[in-house]
């Protein structure tokens, strides 16, 4: 009994962790199968295999939000982690999926649209519009009610801290930098790979942003 209880507390967490970053929909991966007469599940991105257990009953959906389930649920027999294909191999062919396709958002059986709104809800990577955000119009004032944005893209990650940490032209001062683990190993090697020698030193990030670094599996690859 205290290994059962003790293993529903840790799913619980587990999926408070990912919720917490993410946008309410509920999604934790996406299909990248073409083909479905088969058993193991490629992933869109491969670092998503560790929003996966053995045991846990998934469905899939054709639209991230505002949709439905496609019928049908299957249960991870086995996960891969780190493997860079089929990271995971399911209970029976994915084709068990009604109509499944490539791209299909991946769900916890019973998540679909009920996850905790985290931060990618209530940060969104654009400008949202004036549909009701848990009552609020956020068009009344875009970068009050919904923050700012800087699409970094095109530079280093390093390269986007700093730029990122420099928008304060709209009254906000960041204080964290939370990021992927993956993401934060490659902003500390460009930082070590940009100090110039000792004498020369200089801080590389705003003076008055007060970053501090946050990092965890469970946060999105990319952010």
């Amino acid at each position: 009994m205290t290994t059962e209880i003790d293993g529903v507390m840790r799913s619980v967490g587990d999926s408070i962790s990912r919720n917490l970053y993410r946008d309410g929909s509920g999604a934790i991966g996406r299909v990248n199968n073409s083909s479905f007469s088969t058993t193991a599940l490629d992933l869109v991105t491969d670092m998503d295999s560790l929003n996966f257990e053995v045991g846990m009953v998934l469905q899939v959906s054709g639209t991230k939000s505002g949709g439905s389930v496609r019928t049908g649920t299957l249960t991870v027999n086995a996960v891969n982690r780190g493997s860079a294909s089929n990271q995971l191999t399911m209970s029976g062919n994915l084709s068990g999926w009604s109509s499944v396709a490539q791209n299909d958002y991946i769900y916890q059986s019973g998540d679909y649209d009920g996850a905790l709104t985290g931060l990618e809800g209530w940060l969104p990577a654009t400008a949202p519009s004036s549909t009701a955000f848990f009552g609020q119009d956020r068009t009344a004032d875009i970068s009050r009610l919904s923050g700012q944005r800087f699409d970094g893209s095109s530079g280093t990650i390093l390269e986007a801290l700093i730029e990122g940490a420099a928008l304060k032209n709209q009254g906000h001062y960041p204080a964290m930098d939370i990021a992927n683990n993956v993401n934060c190993r490659e902003t500390q090697t460009g930082q070590s790979a940009a100090k110039p020698p000792m004498e020369e030193r200089s801080t590389i990030i705003p003076q008055g942003s007060r970053i501090k670094r946050s990092e965890a599996h469970c946060i999105p690859l990319g952010w």
